[in-house]
């Protein structure tokens, strides 16, 4: 499935949760016409580490190749800052081709290595499979 940002998608407000957001909304038909749906659960206080329109992009990749590759399941977004480093998840509570995925993150982790982070696919609490996005995480200064 190709990357559905839409041309012209705005990447100014420099705050995570808004940037999903957006991205949500790029993909909410695919989801829908696979019976899912999606839930964003970043806080509102993120900023963009790093590259914006990379950042937009990279997880944008991110949640098309778990859209199309989930059915009838809950995709939840979530972020947490663990000291200088910033982790975003993107769990499915359905079962996903693990295998299909992996195939297509590779092409993501070139992306991912040049802003400094990596991405993997994890199993968290109930074996539910999530894709884990690090990258380094400096605070703004007030």
């Amino acid at each position: 499935m190709e990357n559905q940002l839409t041309p012209g998608l705005q990447t100014t407000s420099n705050n995570l949760n808004q940037l999903v957001s957006r991205l949500v909304t790029s993909v909410l038909p695919a989801a829908v016409i696979r019976k899912s749906f999606i839930v964003n659960d970043i806080p509102g206080d993120l900023h963009i580490p790093g590259n914006e329109e990379m950042m937009a992009t990279a997880l944008g990749s991110l949640l098309n190749t778990i859209v199309s590759h989930s059915e009838n399941s809950c995709i939840r977004i979530s972020a947490r800052v663990y000291g200088g480093i910033i982790l975003v998840y993107m769990n499915d509570s359905g079962s996903f081709n693990s295998y299909a995925i992996t195939c297509q993150l590779q092409q993501l982790q070139v992306m991912a290595k040049k802003m400094g982070g990596c991405i993997s696919i994890t199993r968290q609490q109930k074996e539910v499979p999530s894709i884990a996005f690090s990258l380094p995480y400096l605070a703004k200064a007030a």
